[in-house]
């Protein structure tokens, strides 16, 4: 849900929960440095961050293994 809404350009607060994947402590660590999520300190504030468009990450990724340039889909 956090990518989802990390489209929205708006603030995003975690909360961290028990556990110790190595996975998705890279991809939270991605998100903070970012900018787009902050954890919870019990006060809410206001920040922006340019919103991240992962689709449009993975269909370049796609585009590149099938060596097909954007402009030919468009």
């Amino acid at each position: 849900m956090v990518t989802e809404d990390a489209g929205t350009g708006k603030p995003l607060y975690i909360e961290h929960l028990r556990g110790n994947s190595r996975r998705i402590s890279r991809y939270h660590a991605f998100m903070r440095e970012a900018g787009a999520t902050r954890p919870f300190d019990g006060r809410l504030e206001q920040w922006s961050y340019e919103p991240i468009n992962d689709t449009e990450v993975a269909a370049a990724v796609i585009r590149h293994a099938l060596g097909i340039e954007k402009s030919a889909i468009d």
